[in-house]
């Protein structure tokens, strides 16, 4: 198993029962493995309310890019697929659960699953008739 990415240039040698050889030269390229740095639980927000999250990734050989595999985004969110941004106005109330997966230039893929929630924000709760008060 390799112990880092990178470019390694070997030759093999093989010698059969008559002493006879041959040797080859090699180059085999290592890439890193890719994943999703970014933890599960995405932070809330309210309807209404800008939301923008980055998504981010280590290893691989960059650049990278984002997509949504499975599940539903909040309405009016959407996925940048070359930024990893998640962003937009919420439109919608709820726990949302989705899969992202991120692939980079040498066709290594990681996927993560997601979740987030949207509430329906600020309200006033307040009768609009105060006691005490007539109409």
């Amino acid at each position: 198993m390799p112990i880092g990415s990178g470019t390694y240039n070997f030759a093999v040698q093989v010698t059969d029962n008559s002493s006879v050889k041959a040797s080859k030269a090699f180059t085999m390229n290592i890439a890193s493995s890719l994943v999703i740095t970014t933890a599960a639980t995405l932070p809330g927000e309210s309807v209404s309310v800008p939301y923008t999250v980055t998504f981010a990734a280590s290893g691989g050989t960059p650049p990278y890019r984002w997509t949504i595999t499975s599940g539903t985004l909040p309405l009016g969110i959407t996925l940048g697929s070359t930024s990893g941004v998640l962003s937009g106005l919420p439109r919608s109330v709820g726990a949302f659960g989705f899969t992202v997966k991120v692939s980079d230039s040498a066709s290594l893929v990681a996927t993560q699953a997601f979740t987030i929630t949207i509430g329906s924000g600020l309200a006033i709760t307040t009768p609009p008739l105060l006691p005490g008060a007539s109409a």
